[in-house]
C-alpha cells in the first residue's frame, strides 16, 4: 500500500514538473516570436528615422534628387586659392 502510494506521489511530481516545463516552453516560444517580429520592425523604423543629407536636401528644397547623387563637402578655408 504504501509503495502505491509512493509510486502515485512520484507520477504526480513528475507530471507537475512537465507542466512546468511545458509552460516555460511556452513562454520561450513567445518570446522568441515577440523578438522576431520586433526586431525587423525596429530596424525598418530605424532605416527610415535615419536623415541623409540627400533626404534633408529633398525635403527642404521640394525636390526629386537622382538615386546616385553623392554629396560633396568642398570646404575652403578665406587663404586657399
Amino acid at each position: 500500500m504504501r509503495l502505491l502510494n509512493l509510486q502515485n506521489i512520484v507520477l504526480q511530481t513528475i507530471k507537475e514538473r512537465r507542466i512546468i516545463i511545458t509552460k516555460k516552453k511556452k513562454y520561450i516560444i513567445a518570446l522568441v516570436l515577440v523578438l522576431a517580429i520586433a526586431i525587423p520592425i525596429g530596424l525598418y523604423v530605424a532605416g527610415n528615422l535615419y536623415y541623409s543629407a540627400k533626404r534633408i536636401y529633398e525635403q527642404n528644397w521640394n525636390i526629386e534628387l537622382p538615386d546616385k547623387m553623392k554629396v560633396k563637402f568642398d570646404i575652403k578655408d578665406g587663404n586657399s586659392s
